[in-house]
């Protein structure tokens, strides 16, 4: 959804009255961020699918108690690095934009400490 928006944000940017320079360095900078954001994804949602599949495959196998054990602590893991990526796409979009991200977040703290 976001990656989206993104999309649409710039194609009105390019009819709108914006300079071609400051566009094109918009669109380098957002497309680094949808990216990091596609690459971050990946790496999150990789290991919760292979052990989503694996624990549908093995389901009804009888299992000892310190398999279940440890199938069970692999799934608390990997949901754990799935909840850690939302959080973690904050500070990658600061860390890695040069000015747009970081701008615009100091722009909107601004703000909201002056109301």
């Amino acid at each position: 959804m976001f990656t989206i928006g993104i999309i649409k944000n710039l194609r009105l940017l390019r009819v709108g009255t914006v300079q071609r320079y400051r566009v094109r360095k918009t669109d380098r900078e957002l497309m680094k961020l949808v990216v990091c954001q596609i690459v971050m994804l990946i790496i999150s949602w990789l290991p919760l699918g292979i052990h989503r599949i694996y624990a549908l495959i093995t389901s009804d196998m009888s299992k000892i108690a310190l398999r279940k054990s440890v199938e069970g602590q692999l799934d608390e893991i990997t949901s754990m690095i799935d909840r850690f990526e939302n959080s973690l796409l904050f500070y990658v979009y600061l860390l890695v934009d040069g000015t747009l991200y970081r701008q615009t977040f100091l722009r909107w703290i601004t703000q909201r400490a002056g109301q």
